[in-house]
């Protein structure tokens, strides 16, 4: 028993401290030019780029950022990609932040979370979390997945806006 708790200890401290691994920014690269989406990256190597919402009538597009560093969660290293969706002073009301739950309930892939700025602004994103080495095969797919979720409720919490 006694060998077993720095095993515990150090399997503990791995799941509430995931370390980062590998940096995939050449990949998302070459993926993201071969889809000749434009894009950005910002000083922390995170990507930046408007992704069209296919079978928008009205040529929606939704802001989408993908880190270039891999975190390692057990034996995977995942990667997160995500999207903003709304921001309001204070705190979300109790009818979005219901919304949100319930329709965290219905994904199968991604959640929303909510951040809180020092100002006191809420921001919602849409995110995934997800082995590096299933988005590198299926990047436009995961992209197409974020985007898309972020736009519908978008949609939803700013009557029709496109913010993001």
């Amino acid at each position: 028993m006694k060998r077993l708790m720095p095993l515990c200890v150090i399997l503990l401290i791995s799941l509430l401290y995931p370390s980062y691994g590998k940096d995939c920014s050449q990949w998302i690269k070459a993926q993201l030019d071969s889809m000749e989406t434009s894009y950005t990256i910002t000083e922390d190597g995170t990507f930046k780029l408007e992704f069209p919402v296919e079978f928008s009538v009205d040529g929606r597009t939704q802001l989408v950022f993908i880190d270039s560093k891999t975190e390692s969660f057990l034996a995977n290293d995942v990667l997160e990609i995500w999207s903003p969706v709304f921001c309001c002073e204070g705190p979300l009301s109790a009818e979005i932040a219901n919304m949100l739950l319930k329709d965290n309930s219905e994904n199968l892939v991604g959640f929303w979370q909510i951040n809180t700025s020092s100002s006191g602004k809420s921001y919602v994103i849409f995110k995934m979390v997800y082995d590096a080495e299933n988005i590198k095969k299926l990047l436009s797919l995961y992209l197409f997945t974020v985007a898309s979720a972020a736009d519908d409720m978008e949609k939803k919490l700013t009557n029709g806006g496109d913010q993001y």
